[in-house]
């Protein structure tokens, strides 16, 4: 009985030295949500329609088809970050179409995100440099803080969709690391 006692124990000391470095590349490789591990309320974000300014010089159907990828540009945000669960996303609606921080004025914007219950509102805009160059400006105010939780310039190459979702799906992950706690 003590020998089977003793094998017992080795077969239980290898299968944990085998399983819990499985284990921990698992808790690792885990996606984290504070939200949803806390149990707590997702925060509601507004997401505002981001400015478009082409500098390209390129001809009036490639400029329009650019305003019109730009047009979509928030939704793709609003979509990206509609998928986590630490986001809820709600929507504007500003005393002014288009609905962006450059043509609605601040304290009318950050009133209709608060109106609409928003925690935080993200807003933007993307200029277009060149035939494949475009730069941004990325902002979030937390409205309950009354502070500036991200402030980010950035690039991508590309006027397509994809390069678009790419940009969209960089800001998102950007957000989702400088959210505050729920």
């Amino acid at each position: 009985m003590a020998s089977t006692v003793g094998k017992n124990a080795r077969t239980a000391s290898i299968m944990a030295r085998r399983l819990l470095p499985a284990a921990f590349a698992l808790l690792l490789l885990a996606p984290h949500h504070p939200a949803s591990a806390a149990g707590g309320a997702p925060i509601r974000a507004a997401v505002a329609e981001f400015d478009n300014h082409d500098t390209s010089g390129e001809l009036p159907e490639r400029a329009a088809a650019h305003a019109d990828l730009v047009a979509g540009f928030s939704g793709l945000l609003r979509e990206r970050l509609g998928r986590e669960p630490e986001f809820e996303i709600v929507a504007l609606a500003c005393p002014a179409e288009p609905c962006t921080a450059g043509n609605v004025a601040s304290d009318a914007l950050i009133a209709a995100a608060r109106a609409a219950g928003a925690r935080i509102l993200v807003y933007g805009g993307v200029h277009k440099m060149s035939t494949l160059v475009q730069m941004g400006k990325f902002q979030a105010v937390d409205l309950e803080e009354e502070k500036l939780l991200v402030d980010r310039s950035f690039s991508f190459r590309g006027d397509n969709a994809e390069a678009f979702r790419r940009a969209a799906d960089f800001l998102a992950r950007y957000l989702e690391e400088a959210a505050p706690s729920p």
